[in-house]
């Protein structure tokens, strides 16, 4: 989730990913929007992402959601953004839809209650109200850049289990709400590309992190007057 025209740091998370010996990869959105490289970011995940979901920065460059949900800053990267997109780039994220679900997991960019209204799960009051708007087991979200995992108990109890980076196992019959963080703009304090990785059969997860040369990112960013 959540790259932000960031080629150096999606490489990383697809190479980790490639060692992993994924099945398939799921982009939860924001493709582009505040680096530099927004058409190389949308060429990767077409080429392989079984299932992407509209994020808001997608939304808003290719003139799909209101520009009042922008700050300035935001409303800044997006109008570099907007023209600097190729056609094929701009096909591709008009025919994305805000939510998509796949063997029993729903998929979000912001949250399922109002996917389009791009409000944020930061609290474990909003990922309460969230539980209800989603009957799968799991709904994978972004948008926030900060990764978590929220678990809805037995008896509704809402619980914030902590991201160590290790495997986390997940019980039967539970709902959870989990957070991929963000492969491009991390914003936990630590500036790896973070990613989700998901085992359907050992039912786990794991948020995992890869290194690479932010230097490169950043200097692309500021010759582009970013």
């Amino acid at each position: 989730s959540d790259i932000h025209s960031n080629i150096e740091a999606l490489d990383s998370a697809v190479f980790e990913l490639r060692k992993e010996g994924v099945d398939k990869v799921f982009c939860l959105g924001d493709i582009v929007g505040y680096a530099a490289n927004p058409n190389e970011c949308v060429s990767v995940i077409k080429n392989i992402s079984a299932l992407t979901v509209m994020g808001n920065h997608d939304a808003g460059a290719v003139g799909q959601t209101d520009m009042q949900y922008f700050n300035s800053d935001t409303r800044e990267a997006i109008l570099w953004t907007a023209p600097r997109l190729s056609a094929e780039s701009t096909e591709y994220l008009k025919s994305l839809k805000l939510t998509a679900a796949d063997s029993g997991r729903l998929f979000a960019h912001s949250s399922p209650r109002e996917p389009g209204v791009w409000s944020y799960v930061f609290t474990l009051r909003a990922a309460e109200v969230n539980f209800e708007f989603f009957t799968e087991d799991i709904c994978f979200i972004g948008h926030t850049h900060i990764p978590s995992i929220v678990l809805k108990g037995e008896s509704g109890e809402i619980t914030n289990i902590p991201v160590t980076g290790g495997e986390i196992q997940l019980i039967k019959g539970r709902k959870y709400l989990i957070n991929a963080g963000s492969v491009g703009q991390p914003r936990d304090n630590d500036p790896r590309a973070c990613f989700c990785i998901y085992d359907t059969d050992r039912k786990t997860v794991q948020i995992k992190r890869t290194s690479y040369d932010v230097s490169i990112t950043q200097q692309k960013i500021i010759g582009a007057g970013l």
